[in-house]
């Protein structure tokens, strides 16, 4: 029988991995100036513009840079009906980001809502999907957006930080609930986008 591993190291590197399949995505739509699944123009040209260096350091955040819209129903409701280049990445990002959230569900249910943000009755749903269905469900042209959609400061800070002590600080914030109040925000970061 082979033993689950429960190892959150190794659960943040399967989150590290999808952050960078899905900036990856993100900087392929960019560098097209195609639409950046809703993120502003000016995080859309950090994404274009960002060093290979750069996206690795801002995968490495400990939240998922991506939600999943788990409420839709097992079939799409918005089904790709043309297979176009764009569909077909889209399709591809969807069922691996599917794929790799439904594992860390069933690895570790803890860990799935810390870093992917979602609620219980999407971690349920996700957790007993069958592999058949991920496919229907990765149809949906809405099933993927970007995480801190109402907060690009933050995808500023993630995308152009450098220093160390600045990536622990965003690292921490990121995984702190979402409140919207900017002055709990550290000094150096409230200061960048008043």
């Amino acid at each position: 029988m082979m033993q689950e591993n429960n190892n959150p190291l190794d659960h943040l590197e399967r989150i590290y991995e999808m952050n960078r399949l899905f900036l990856s995505f993100l900087q392929l739509r960019a560098r097209r100036r195609a639409d950046c699944l809703g993120l502003p123009g000016p995080i859309a040209v950090l994404i274009r513009t960002a060093s290979d260096a750069r996206l690795d350091r801002a995968a490495a955040l400990p939240q998922a840079l991506f939600r999943l819209d788990l409420e839709l129903r097992n079939t799409a409701d918005a089904p790709m009906q043309r297979m176009s280049k764009e569909a077909t990445d889209l399709y591809c990002l969807q069922i691996s980001l599917l794929q790799g959230a439904r594992n860390l569900c069933r690895r570790s249910s803890h860990l799935a809502r810390t870093f992917l943000s979602l609620p219980a009755s999407a971690l349920i749903r996700l957790r007993c999907l069958a592999l058949l269905e991920l496919t229907s469900i990765a149809e949906s042209a809405q099933l993927v957006r970007p995480s801190f959609s109402d907060e690009p400061w933050l995808w500023n800070e993630v995308l152009s930080s450098q220093a160390a002590g600045e990536q622990r600080q965003l690292r921490l914030l990121a995984l702190q609930p979402r409140t919207g109040d900017l002055a709990t925000l550290p000094a150096q970061f409230n200061s960048r986008i008043r």
